[in-house]
């Protein structure tokens, strides 16, 4: 059984992050002197993520850096990912053991 192709959903007209890390290279450079002990670890992090130290395929890869017409064309080819939403209820159904994503069980 294959899966069904979903209605065309409409360009965004905003995207709005509400946590992660948004530009990389920053996680590097923007530490702040709290955290500048932490510089090693983080760009042993990101090294070992992209396999490379070059700090540019870290940008290419940040929410922050993205380029919106490149986004819009994937959109109309369908080459982005889509957003799956399920009710609270159905996550509780199938998963009793945990906390639905309302914060109850």
């Amino acid at each position: 059984m294959g899966a069904r192709r979903g209605p065309d959903a409409p360009c965004p007209a905003a995207l709005l992050g509400l946590n992660g890390l948004y530009a990389l290279p920053e996680l590097i450079d923007g530490l702040g002197t709290l955290h500048e002990h932490l510089r090693q670890e983080y760009r042993t992090l990101l090294s070992n993520a992209f396999t490379t130290d070059d700090k540019r395929n870290w940008a290419a890869a940040s929410p922050a850096h993205f380029d919106p017409a490149d986004i819009a064309e994937r959109i109309r080819e369908g080459r982005a990912p889509r957003l799956i939403v399920r009710p609270a209820a159905l996550f509780r159904d199938r998963h009793p053991q945990t906390v639905a994503p309302t914060g109850r069980a």
